[in-house]
């Protein structure tokens, strides 16, 4: 199996998952999260899906709990409009401006903004 860290970076590895929609974390990099949690376990993963409905994001948060179990994580889905992401960058790059800006806050706890629902595990 390849190495993708050293063996000790001297403080958790914090890891930004993006998904346009809620599974597509899980889909286009769930064998790198896995190994990532697996050779680290004290990585914290943040993963921040752009769309979904609430039905989509109760799903993204009971998959990032069984996909990441054992490591501390945060899921937040947002409601910009499926489908439409390229009509809309403005509201995605304020999304991740705002993540970016929350993210060292994130690292004992989770930050809610108004259109977020935020879990912490761990």
């Amino acid at each position: 199996m390849l190495d993708l860290l050293p063996a000790d970076l001297g403080r958790p590895l914090r890891v930004l998952a993006v998904g346009a929609h809620p599974d597509d974390v899980e889909i286009g990099a769930g064998g790198t999260l896995l190994q990532l949690v697996d050779q680290r376990p004290d990585t914290e993963v943040d993963v921040l899906v752009l769309t979904g409905t609430a039905e989509r994001a109760a799903e993204a948060r009971a998959a990032a709990d069984l996909f990441l179990a054992g490591a501390r994580h945060t899921v937040t889905v947002h409601d910009l409009p499926d489908g439409r992401l390229p009509a809309h960058w403005d509201a995605v790059k304020q999304v991740l401006e705002d993540h970016a800006a929350a993210a060292p806050a994130r690292t004992s706890s989770s930050v809610p903004a108004p259109t977020t629902a935020t879990r912490t595990t761990g």
